[in-house]
């Protein structure tokens, strides 16, 4: 047999004045909190268990990478195609410097970096970086340590900006409003 319990919830409708919108629902316990939002740049849900007391100061205090983690995953990042760039040339200079290239090797590992570089998504640059002899010269085979270069992704961003931001300065004036009207304790 399934329970049904049925729970009211704070629902919150907001609307940028370009036309981004998310409607966002709020499940606060005594210490937890469902996040469920659907909005222009998709959709974002995690549950909080365990937040030490009153859910709001403890979503009032989540940094950027914190929630996006939660709410998106390994979604919340994309692969930085310049960046990589960049980290994978200075190691060839560097290596150059070394004596470990001559010019015509530094060139030949150039011109591979934007081949291996060309990729949509970390999975395509680790298969890209595996399947050149990139990862000889510059790693000598050996990429255990090496990390590719991530940026947060623009929705996650956006969202973060233009929905939880201003959220999070509303929950607070609603916990303010409701501790001077005695509801709830400060």
């Amino acid at each position: 047999m399934t329970m049904i319990h049925q729970k009211q919830i704070t629902r919150y409708s907001m609307r940028t004045t370009d036309g981004q919108h998310a409607t966002i629902a709020l499940d606060i316990g005594a210490d937890s909190v469902t996040f469920m939002a659907d909005s222009s740049f998709g959709p974002f849900c995690h549950r909080w268990n365990g937040t030490g007391g009153n859910p709001i100061p403890f979503l009032r205090g989540l940094r950027f990478d914190d929630v996006m983690q939660q709410l998106r995953g390994d979604a919340s990042r994309i692969f930085d195609r310049e960046a990589q760039e960049k980290v994978l040339q200075a190691r060839t200079i560097t290596l150059r410097r070394q004596r470990k290239f001559d010019a015509e090797q530094a060139r030949w590992c150039f011109e591979e970096v934007g081949h291996v570089c060309d990729a949509r998504n970390l999975d395509q640059f680790w298969a890209n970086l595996f399947h050149s002899d990139l990862s000889l010269h510059l790693f000598n085979n050996c990429i255990a340590g090496f990390s590719a270069e991530t940026r947060a992704h623009p929705h996650c961003v956006d969202f973060w900006d233009l929905m939880w931001v201003p959220l999070m300065a509303q929950l607070a004036r609603d916990t303010a409003l409701a501790t001077a009207r005695g509801e709830v304790a400060a």
